[in-house]
């Protein structure tokens, strides 16, 4: 029982509360869509549909004990910086635990959330009609305003990504939960009101009493309920708390899927049976049998050995608020005479046999999925379980640290001595320490005292040790470039060309489970849309970053205005966790873009080099681009040389635009200047008009490819400092290029 509250008390003083004490301006019921199917309640409590769930569950969590178990090895290997892993042979032993496993686990888990995180946006909407093409960008802005700000009250869903990535390299799986929250809060506030009275004065004129109307303002204390929260939940599922039977695991394809909710308190359960989507019967029964007992359930275990990890003396803290001990139950069950089965949701305790709460699961979300996101590691066909980092590293963990610690004891016994000496001799018969400025007396230490020699022992583990660090890069395709330090080998190394084709071998090694992270991923975003579609407030307004970079402020007015059907194109990839690899990628494209040639004939445009620019200013991290870069218009018009000559005699001025012919141009003014019989056609000032206009041509074309070639060398001296990292060796940059008429080129 906590030390704030007793829950029994409150139980006794909510049996006299009734729906008629609750007044209309401050009712909390949730949408009707929301609420508990009263139809479906009661034919499962006559089929006993608790108590049938309950044994299903607590068979299904003894049969992972075993999972649990070794979970808790592979938590120690991970987790473990102060107790020691394995009991040493001699006291003085080394028994220290190299961290080799947590050093590959948090290199994957960062890339990998870089990869989904970092990519600003990491999906595109693409409407499935056409007449929703027009919604689509309000509803991506809508979609990433809701993961990275809205969702969670507020804190976004980067915390609860982060926990999942890290469940899925730790354990092997990681469940991403999404859900509507909607809380309320009781409260007594003041208000000021218009208070009306009448007060007796005399009249200034006839002298004579009257009664005058008086209004004032005062404050009262008046009791209000306001919600305070409702937006879209997205949790990380501990993996001791889920458990799914049929469908190797996968919470789709499951015959029964379960996850504990061990984090309800007596208020929130009364919460929910004041919004009508628990059932109050059941919600007391709950309450009345007490506080949820840790320990009594097989994923207990797991809890209690990561709070002992940190520290932690035990899990039961009587000054924190009592908890109680719920199973939400997605299962498909016949729920009519019909022999068919339904999709639906039933939430039910151990402790009780009545069920809390049951609803279909369309009702949910339309799109009819369960809300569970799961993704593995390392798959095993028709295996519940995957396997994770430290399982697939187990042995290699313990044969490192063996190794290491076998190089330390010969360390020790070749730095501190250790001999044999005659029973015979003047010392006693028993171990005489060795220390520093102590003196033991013997007739002939010499001949009495021998210490042997044991030589150098140490150089076969530091073989085997690197060995066995060959064989982790090897399986984990995580090395020294991927963890961003300088290992002082070259071998591939030596070039940039070698440094690139490595880099991109190891990424292609890693792109098998990004690409099992990014189905995970997508079918959060599927349930997560599905939920902003059905349940967001009309009139909801928010802030969002443009196209352009700049702040927007757009306004959903109703839910009609976020309808259709949508799917989601998913842009992470390996590359995108790394940022030196994204920005090399960004500067290539700019260069690629501003080809002369490209844009006269058209392949590029003024909106395409834009968009590069744009590109690239994102990968340096910039997110508002405005402040630096204009969006172009799409009103250009494409002219021929005699075109451009002809509006320039006209006197109009036409811009040095690169997407204009302007090598045509300055040919066919130089074919004017090299004919008499043309050049006499023109006057003197049409003749200079011409000239400068073509000298201008001429200064912008030699910009471009004097920033072409200025760019090939900065490109050239990048792989080189990109490859340096590979080895101490010096590396040669050979770079060609040819300038531009007038810099040193052939005119």
């Amino acid at each position: 029982m906590s030390d704030l509250q007793n829950d029994t008390d409150v139980i006794e003083e909510r049996q006299g509360y009734t729906d008629e004490d609750v007044t209309d301006d401050s009712r909390m019921a949730a949408p009707l869509r929301d609420q508990i199917v009263m139809s479906l309640k009661k034919r499962l409590d006559d089929e006993e549909i608790a108590q049938k769930l309950t044994n299903i569950w607590t068979q299904a969590m003894n049969d992972r004990a075993r999972w649990i178990k070794r979970q808790q090895e592979f938590l120690q290997v991970v987790d473990e910086f102060v107790d020691p892993v394995y009991d040493v042979a001699m006291d003085w032993g080394s028994n220290l635990h190299l961290p080799v496993t947590l050093t590959v686990l948090k290199s994957v888990h960062s890339r990998f959330y870089a990869a989904l995180m970092g990519t600003k946006p990491s999906f595109t909407m693409r409407a499935r009609r056409g007449s929703m093409v027009e919604r689509a960008i309000t509803t991506q802005r809508l979609m990433e305003y809701g993961i990275r700000e809205w969702s969670n009250e507020g804190t976004g869903i980067e915390d609860e990504v982060d926990k999942w990535i890290w469940s899925w390299g730790q354990t092997g799986e990681g469940i991403l939960k999404s859900s509507w929250k909607r809380r309320f809060s009781k409260f007594e506030d003041v208000e000021t009101q218009v208070e009306e009275s009448i007060e007796t004065q005399v009249d200034p004129e006839s002298g004579e009493i009257i009664q005058v109307p008086v209004s004032r303002k005062v404050e009262v204390a008046v009791e209000k309920v306001e919600k305070v929260v409702d937006c879209p939940e997205v949790s990380c599922v501990p993996v001791e708390n889920y458990v799914a039977v049929g469908g190797d695991g996968c919470p789709q394809r499951a015959d029964y899927v379960f996850e504990e909710v061990d984090y309800l308190t007596a208020s929130d359960i009364l919460s929910l049976v004041d919004q009508q989507i628990f059932d109050k019967e059941a919600a007391m029964e709950i309450i009345e049998h007490g506080r949820r007992a840790l320990g009594s359930a097989a994923g207990d275990e797991m809890k209690f050995a990561r709070k002992a990890t940190s520290g932690e003396d035990t899990l039961e803290k009587h000054y924190e608020p009592d908890k109680y001990r719920i199973i939400e139950a997605y299962i498909r069950h016949p729920v009519d005479d019909s022999g068919i089965n339904s999709d639906i949701v039933v939430w039910f305790s151990p402790n009780s046999d009545k069920v809390l709460r049951a609803t279909y699961l369309r009702r949910l979300t339309k799109t009819n999925l369960r809300p569970y996101a799961r993704i593995e590691y390392y798959k095993r066909a028709g295996t519940q379980h995957p396997a994770g980092i430290p399982e697939l590293m187990y042995s290699l963990q313990k044969e490192i640290d063996a190794i290491h610690n076998i190089r330390m004891d010969v360390g020790i016994l070749q730095s501190m001595p250790f001999g044999f000496y005659k029973p015979s001799a003047s010392m006693t018969d028993e171990k005489m320490p060795v220390e520093p400025g102590a003196m033991i007396p013997l007739m002939d230490p010499s001949r009495d005292v021998f210490f042997p020699n044991i030589g150098n022992k140490v150089s076969f583990g530091f073989q085997e040790e690197a060995s066995l660090t060959s064989y982790v890069e090897k399986l984990m395709s995580i090395n020294d470039m991927s963890l961003g330090v300088m290992s002082g080998a070259q071998g591939a190394t030596r070039t940039a060309t070698g440094a690139q084709l490595l880099a991109g071998e190891s990424s292609t090694n890693l792109d098998i489970h990004l690409q099992r992270l990014n189905r995970g991923w997508k079918h959060f975003l599927m349930y997560f849309w599905g939920l902003i579609q059905e349940r967001i407030p009309d009139g909801f307004e928010f802030r969002v970053f443009g196209q352009s970079g700049a702040t927007e402020y757009l306004q959903i007015r109703n839910r009609e205005a976020v309808a259709g059907e949508y799917d989601f194109e998913l842009e992470p990839n390996s590359a995108n966790s790394n940022p030196q690899l994204m920005r090399s990628q960004a500067q290539q494209i700019y260069q690629m873009t501003q080809n002369p040639i490209d844009f006269q004939l058209g392949l590029i445009s003024a909106k395409n080099r834009y968009e590069a620019v744009k590109n690239l200013l994102q990968a340096t991290g910039i997110r508002d681009t405005s402040r630096f870069i204009t969006e172009p218009d799409d009103n250009f018009v494409k002219m021929s040389p005699q075109e451009l000559v002809d509006r320039t005699l006209s006197g109009v001025n036409v811009p040095i635009d690169p997407r204009l012919d302007w090598q045509g141009f300055i040919a066919f003014v130089q074919e004017i200047m090299n004919n008499d019989d043309l050049l006499g056609q023109f006057q003197g000032e049409q003749v200079v008009v011409l000239q400068a206009k073509a000298n201008e041509a001429q200064q912008m074309l030699s910009a471009m490819q004097q920033a072409e070639n200025d760019a090939m060398v900065t490109r050239q001296a990048q792989a080189n400092t990109d490859a340096t990292f590979g080895g101490d060796s010096g590396v040669t940059a050979n770079v060609n290029f040819n300038p531009a008429d007038g810099l040193g080129g052939e005119g």
